[in-house]
């Protein structure tokens, strides 16, 4: 069977790490793997192909022109499948729906020549406008879907109603390996940041979206302050169709202005490991997601999380174990977290440990890539008896 694992975000979404791991299972599978991603990142992994068509769609300038590059490389990949699928059966296998009327040209395609397209979304409503009838389409032209969370199995059931087609939940894997070689030390870390070795440091990091509800987070701080005087909040990444300013007003409004490090712009990844070893706990306030990579993270460097009880992220940390999850939208609640889990080291520590310990478990990607080459060979197999049928 041949595949084509279309990933098109890769290093611009921080995803770089799971495609490496994703990917390398699904080659130890001795599958034949075509991974197909954009022209910023770099991939070099044994047994998997590399294709990159995806070139300029990040760039700066008309959107138009993007948006048509986009469409370009999904039909070269269509083209590109058509033509190997007369000599041996071939599967599309697309990760996100960045443009979901370009992405439904193209299962409609592989569907009108018989080859399956399986679909994992990651955000069943993207967080860009996307109107629900055309995801909708899009979703029920699929031959398989695969979801991460139990609330992401949930909300695509209740968008598709009866009408759903063939639906796996199949988790986000571990990164842990990813990083497991990095050597930069807590002290180093500090150091770098300018952060006293002996302060209390939450880190925020990722892409900055309203979604993600950073303010709460600003709101928390002051409360957390008042009893750990010594508290840094570390707020690093990239704004997302969103203006920091009045982030940038509420910190000087709420007069923490001294306890705040700010790191707008993107993330490299060794920049992501001195960020992580400079932290004492992740915090997760999010008022929306299907699932969080930035959880994972965190569990990859032992880091606990204390987040909003919210959609799939609530399924990730582990109250008590590895984490702590609080109300959304609960400031009260959020600083008492945080002041519980930064006035007691051992404790952060050990969660941090348990973190890394119940996702490698809960994600091995050995598992994560069995299960889908199942869903693979349940499409092909699927679309080769309607053939016989027909």
């Amino acid at each position: 069977m041949k595949v084509f694992c279309i990933e098109p975000v890769g290093k611009r979404g921080d995803m770089r790490p799971f495609d490496v791991a994703f990917a390398s299972a699904l080659a130890r599978q001795h599958l034949d793997l075509t991974w197909v991603t954009n022209d910023e990142t770099e991939l070099a992994l044994d047994g998997v192909n590399i294709w990159r068509p995806f070139r300029g769609i990040f760039d700066s300038g008309s959107a138009i022109l993007r948006g048509a590059r986009y469409f370009h490389a999904l039909l070269r990949v269509f083209d590109r499948a058509r033509r190997l699928r007369r000599h041996e059966p071939t599967l599309i296998h697309q990760q996100f729906t960045l443009v979901p009327e370009f992405d439904l040209v193209l299962a409609a395609l592989a569907h009108s020549v018989g080859i399956p397209y399986i679909l994992s979304p990651h955000d069943v409503i993207p967080y860009v406008s996307a109107g629900k009838g055309t995801l909708r389409l899009l979703y029920r032209h699929c031959n398989a879907l695969i979801v991460h969370s139990s609330y992401a199995r949930d909300q695509m059931l209740e968008l598709l109603g009866t009408q759903t087609p063939s639906l796996h939940h199949l988790p986000l894997g571990n990164v842990n390996d990813y990083y497991s070689g990095d050597d930069v030390s807590t002290g180093g870390a500090r150091e770098g940041l300018g952060i006293d070795l002996g302060a209390r440091v939450i880190l925020f990091a990722g892409q900055v979206k309203k979604e993600k509800g950073l303010e709460y987070l600003l709101q928390a701080l002051p409360l957390v302050k008042a009893i750990l005087p010594n508290v840094r909040l570390l707020i690093a990444g990239r704004p997302y169709h969103i203006d920091v300013r009045p982030y940038e007003t509420l910190i000087d409004r709420l007069g923490v202005r001294d306890s705040v490090i700010l790191r707008w712009g993107y993330i490299l990844e060794h920049d992501l490991a001195v960020l992580h070893k400079a932290a004492d706990v992740v915090a997760l306030p999010y008022l929306r997601v299907y699932q969080s990579a930035s959880c994972l993270t965190a569990y990859a460097f032992q880091r606990p999380v204390v987040a909003f009880n919210t959609g799939g992220l609530a399924e990730q940390v582990v109250n008590g174990r590895t984490g702590y999850v609080v109300p959304p939208r609960d400031v009260q609640a959020l600083a008492r977290a945080l002041v519980e889990m930064l006035s007691d080291n051992a404790r952060s520590q050990l969660m941090g440990r348990q973190g890394y310990q119940w996702i490698a478990s809960t994600g091995d990607w050995d598992c994560i890539a069995t299960a889908t080459i199942q869903v693979y060979q349940s499409a092909v197999k699927a679309l080769s008896g309607l053939a016989v049928n027909s």
